[in-house]
């Protein structure tokens, strides 16, 4: 495959654990089946719920990128969660990816995680719909309840993905439950990440000089 056609992508993310990445793909495998889908499903290695993006590029992301995004990881400081997925749909028409998606209060976790990520890289936490891809189809499926797929978040991690040869790579992981500087705020409600008292300023330029303060990473 030529050179042209890869793109590099680093982004943090938070991977379903074994069991409930078997079952997603296999309930990919299903919907294609059932209903006519086109497009291969999603190794179950593959499936994730991106974060907050880093960065993208047509050539690797230099060392000092990954540095600076893994002190972004050291950061954080929140408790594992529970997440559930329990709707499947298309979101494009065309030439797009059918997600599992959940209720906001199903998978507010993952947003204070984003949240906390994207303060950390110096950018305004905005909002984004937690969701896992399963399969990329021509073929456009409308939402429907599937069976929750649920599992304990206990730690994310940063992958540098690599479009065009369709792999990703794990290239920083850290537990949740450490004592970095960056955690949920105290009104759930809120959605919205604060920063631990300290060093404040010391933090947000760490992040920021370096990171280019890119939005979220969507696929």
């Amino acid at each position: 495959m030529s050179a042209e056609v890869l793109l590099h992508t680093l982004f943090f993310a938070a991977l379903p654990d074994g069991p409930a990445a078997e079952r997603a793909h296999r309930l990919a495998g299903t919907l294609a089946g059932r209903h006519g889908l086109r497009g291969r499903p999603l190794r179950p290695e593959r499936l994730h719920v991106s974060l907050s993006k880093v960065g993208m590029s047509p050539s690797p992301p230099p060392a000092k990128v990954i540095d600076l995004a893994r002190r972004v990881g050291d950061q954080i400081a929140l408790p594992p969660f529970k997440v559930a997925f329990d709707r499947v749909q298309s979101w494009r028409r065309s030439n797009g990816p059918v997600v599992l998606v959940g209720g906001e209060e199903r998978v507010v976790g993952l947003n204070w995680l984003g949240h906390a990520l994207a303060e950390g890289q110096g950018m305004r936490p905005r909002h984004f719909v937690p969701h896992v891809s399963l399969i990329w189809s021509p073929d456009f499926l409308a939402e429907r309840a599937v069976e929750p797929f649920s599992w304990m978040v206990r730690e994310f991690v940063l992958l540098h993905s690599i479009h065009g040869e369709g792999r990703h790579e794990v290239v920083g992981r850290w537990p949740l439950g450490g004592r970095g500087g960056l955690t949920a705020a105290a009104n759930p409600g809120s959605g919205a990440p604060r920063q631990n008292a300290g060093r404040p300023g010391e933090r947000r330029t760490q992040a920021a000089g370096g990171l280019g303060g890119h939005g979220d990473h969507a696929a």
